[in-house]
């Protein structure tokens, strides 16, 4: 490209260069992978191409990161449990209340890994999850929801049992994650 750059004092590999009318670029050996600094169009920012491609004037669809991205960023994770008892009475509800206090309503991702007879245990399944049965007749009731809901301050997790307990029996482990969009 006809830029003149130079090798950041102090580093050993070579591949780090600070060009000053561009910023700091980071080479894999063949081409810039990452840039810190002024983008062709002016604006300023960090990207990260994709292998095999020049991160300077790499489109977005070339680009694995970059800071004009919108992206959810993690807020708050936890676990919450149901403990479901054998033999329980059909058409149960349990809760799981968890208060996050963020004081805006995130995006949430949620997995439940399932303890009872009904579920492969130490395989995580996504929420919401909607399990069905076959009743006499043919008919296809649902059996069982798990389900969360999210406002401004808590988290709440829903397991429905709409039949016999005993299928359900067990604990049974969620893992969420609390996003937020962030913004340019």
């Amino acid at each position: 490209m006809g830029v003149q750059t130079s090798s950041i004092s102090g580093t050993t590999d070579g591949k780090t260069t600070f060009d000053p009318a561009r910023g700091y670029l980071v080479n894999d050996g063949t081409n810039n992978r990452v840039l810190i600094g002024k983008r062709n169009d002016g604006s300023y920012g960090i990207d990260v191409s994709k292998t095999g491609q020049e991160v300077v004037g790499a489109s977005g669809s070339q680009l694995v990161m970059s800071s004009q991205f919108n992206s959810f960023k993690i807020v708050a994770t936890g676990t919450a449990s149901f403990v479901v008892a054998a033999g329980g009475a059909a058409n149960s509800s349990y809760y799981v209340d968890i208060l996050h206090n963020l004081g805006f309503v995130p995006g949430m991702i949620a997995y439940i890994n399932s303890a009872g007879t009904r579920l492969p245990a130490g395989v995580n399944y996504a929420l919401p999850m909607i399990f069905y049965g076959f009743a006499s007749g043919g008919a296809i009731p649902i059996n069982a929801l798990l389900s969360g809901a999210i406002n401004s301050t808590t988290l709440e997790f829903l397991l429905y049992t709409g039949d016999v307990n005993t299928q359900y029996a067990g604990t049974w482990s969620v893992r969420y994650y609390l996003t937020q969009e962030t913004a340019n």
